[in-house]
C-alpha cells in the first residue's frame, strides 16, 4: 500500500473517532441540560402546599407545609402547632396522618388524620380529625412551585441568621458546606447538619444536636425549606423532631452589623 493512502486511511480514523466522541459529548451534555430543565419533581405531589382550615367550623387557621416523597413537615402560626407525618395519594384520593405540637414549648400533644383528594393538579382538599380532642375541620392548600424549584440552594443557606422566641435570642451561622453551629441565650447549645434532599429542589434533611439544655438536649432530626417573608428567601423555616418533642426554628437571617472585637 502507497504510504501516502496509508496515512490518509490513518488520518481518516482519528477524524472518524474525534467525531463520534463530540456527537457523545454533545448528547451527554443535552441530556444533562434538558434533566435539569424539566426532569419532574421527586413525585406528583412534592413541593411547598399553603392554605388554611377551621376548626369546627370556627377561625381561619394559616398551614404551610413540605412534601417530600411521603413525609411532610407542616406548621400553623395561627393554631400554634407544628405538625410532622406522613402523605400519601392513590389517583387523585389524598391520606395524611399528622404527629401535633405546640409551637410554645414544642411538646407533643395529639395526632390528626386527614382525607381528601386533589382536586387540581396543584389544589387539595381535605377533612381532618383530631385523635384526642375530636377536633374537626377542613383544609383547603394550594402548591407554590416556583417556590420550590430553586437554584444555588447550598449558597442560599450560607449566612448568619437569628430566631427570636420571646425573650431568647438564638444566633446560627451554616458554612458552604451546611455545618451548623449556634448558641442561644439561655445557654443552650446547637450543632447539626444541613443537606440537600435534591439538588434542583428546596427541601433539605436536618440534624441537630443541641446540648447545655436540660431536658431539650439530644439528637433530633428533621427538614427545612426556605421562605420569603419579608424579602425573598429571608427565612429558613427548620422543623426537627426527637421522642415526643419538636424543635420549630423559623430563623431569619442576620442583618445587624457585625460589631468589633475591641470596641473603642
Amino acid at each position: 500500500m502507497p504510504k501516502k493512502t496509508k496515512n490518509m486511511k490513518v488520518f481518516l480514523s482519528v477524524v472518524a473517532a474525534i467525531t463520534v466522541m463530540v456527537i457523545g459529548l454533545l448528547v451527554v451534555s443535552t441530556w444533562w441540560v434538558w434533566s435539569e430543565r424539566v426532569a419532574p419533581a421527586l413525585s406528583k405531589h412534592d413541593g411547598i402546599w399553603s392554605g388554611h382550615f377551621d376548626i369546627n367550623g370556627r377561625g381561619n387557621f394559616q398551614f404551610n407545609a413540605l412534601y417530600v416523597g411521603n413525609d411532610l413537615i407542616a406548621f400553623s402560626p395561627d393554631a400554634k402547632v407544628s405538625y410532622r407525618g406522613n402523605v400519601h395519594f392513590e389517583g387523585d384520593r389524598y391520606h395524611s396522618e399528622m404527629e401535633m405540637y405546640l409551637l410554645t414549648n414544642g411538646a407533643f400533644f395529639d395526632k390528626v388524620t386527614l382525607d381528601g383528594k386533589r382536586i387540581a393538579l396543584d389544589k387539595i382538599e381535605a377533612n381532618f380529625l383530631t385523635q384526642n380532642a375530636k377536633d374537626q375541620g377542613q383544609l383547603s392548600l394550594t402548591r407554590d412551585r416556583s417556590a420550590y424549584r430553586k437554584k444555588n440552594l447550598m449558597e442560599k443557606i450560607n449566612d448568619e441568621w437569628i430566631f427570636y422566641h420571646g425573650f431568647t435570642i438564638s444566633k446560627f451561622s451554616i458554612n458552604e458546606q451546611g455545618l451548623l453551629s449556634g448558641a442561644d441565650t439561655n445557654g443552650c447549645g446547637y450543632e447539626g447538619e444541613v443537606s440537600l434532599i435534591d439538588k434542583r429542589f428546596n427541601a433539605y434533611r436536618v440534624k441537630l444536636l443541641i446540648n447545655s439544655c436540660a431536658e431539650v438536649d439530644g439528637v433530633y432530626e428533621g427538614m427545612g425549606y426556605l421562605l420569603s417573608s419579608v424579602d425573598e428567601d429571608d427565612t429558613f423555616n427548620i422543623q426537627v423532631y426527637k421522642d415526643g418533642w419538636s424543635i420549630y426554628l423559623p430563623i431569619v437571617r442576620d442583618t445587624s452589623p457585625v460589631q468589633p472585637d475591641n470596641p473603642t
